[in-house]
């Protein structure tokens, strides 16, 4: 990425190598396939989310749902092709659905935590209001991401963890 914005250094890589097994399938797609399965799953992660804090009890849900899409926070989400839908949808599926969970609570977070750090803030939620099964859950779903990122990225997992973490500033 390059602008008038970003230092000659770059940006500070605040994904951690388990995010690259994740996003890998992409790779192998025409950039134009990418973008668009990209954007959908984002869409659907933002459907998701209203549906999860309430919106679809909302008669003109869908309206709603077209006018939050086309606000100018979720469109530059969709043109900077960011991940924070996704991580969002994850952690609030997660911490806020009974329903016909497939894993424990507190496992897909840390899963979110492990592609990228900003969703660890909901694991210490977790421990603060002494949900100690779902905060240990948490740290397992983050664990195995870390766990399959070193498998598939040993090098890039142990120098991110050793040493670029604790160059990340702010």
């Amino acid at each position: 990425i390059y602008s008038n914005y970003i230092s000659d250094d770059g940006l500070p890589f605040v994904y951690t190598p388990f995010t690259l097994v994740v996003l890998k399938p992409l790779i192998i797609l025409p950039p134009e396939l990418s973008w668009f399965f990209w954007s959908l799953i984002s869409s659907f992660s933002l459907y998701e989310l209203l549906k999860i804090s309430g919106v679809d009890k909302f008669q003109s849900r869908h309206i709603l749902f077209i006018l939050i899409y086309g606000s100018s926070i979720i469109s530059q989400h969709f043109v900077f092709g960011q991940i924070n839908l996704i991580l969002a949808a994850l952690c609030f599926y997660d911490l806020t659905s009974s329903d016909g969970r497939v894993v424990p609570k507190g496992f897909l977070t840390g899963v979110a935590a492990g592609i990228k750090l900003t969703p660890a803030i909901f694991t210490l939620y977790l421990l603060i209001n002494r949900q100690y099964k779902e905060f240990m859950w948490s740290l397992a779903g983050f664990t195995a991401s870390v766990v399959i990122g070193f498998i598939f990225y040993p090098a890039s997992t142990v120098s991110y963890f050793g040493k670029e973490i604790f160059g990340l500033s702010g």
